[in-house]
């Protein structure tokens, strides 16, 4: 449920490669959020090149339908 208790639609993009988990690991170094449970990196190569496309254009926004 949105605002005010409305429906919305929304589109779910997997943003990783599958068994992005197992190169984590090689990935630790590069983490930029030191001594958390969070993993950032700047330029995740995990992130597929669809949702950088999203991200970097801000797409997401147009495929929610309020």
């Amino acid at each position: 449920m949105g605002l005010h208790n409305k429906r919305f639609n929304t589109c779910k993009f997997c943003r990783i490669f599958v068994d992005a988990d197992q190169s984590l690991k090689e990935l630790e170094d590069h983490n930029e959020i030191k001594d958390s449970v969070l993993f950032k990196i700047k330029y995740d190569p995990q992130i597929t090149k669809v949702v950088k496309i999203i991200r970097r254009y801000s797409l997401d926004t147009y495929f929610v339908h309020v």
